[in-house]
């Protein structure tokens, strides 16, 4: 699954990277992912382009969890798709002697 989302991704444009995070308990984890559900997270690219590759390349019954999510239309059935954006985080400091 991971490899065949990467490689559609890759064609994106815009896209930078991706990284997968699964809960593959029957329970919530410390990270609030459902049980049996991945979180995506993608940086760069179209949102809508990105729902559309992971609604189509999930495995059934699987679910997605992120920020950013929606309905997406592959051959007239309607498919519910999500993901992350990547957390950006800033460190500063003072250097002193």
């Amino acid at each position: 699954m991971e490899e065949q989302m990467r490689r559609a991704l890759e064609h994106i444009k815009g896209f930078v990277s991706v990284e997968f995070h699964h809960n593959k308990t029957w329970v919530r984890d410390k990270f609030g992912r459902r049980a049996c559900s991945s979180e995506v997270v993608v940086d760069g690219g179209d949102d809508y382009e990105i729902l559309k590759i992971l609604a189509n390349y999930r495995p059934m019954g699987w679910a997605l969890e992120g920020k950013i999510s929606s309905s997406v239309d592959i051959g007239g059935c309607l498919y519910c798709s999500a993901f992350s954006r990547p957390d950006n985080s800033f460190l500063t400091w003072n250097n002193t002697k």
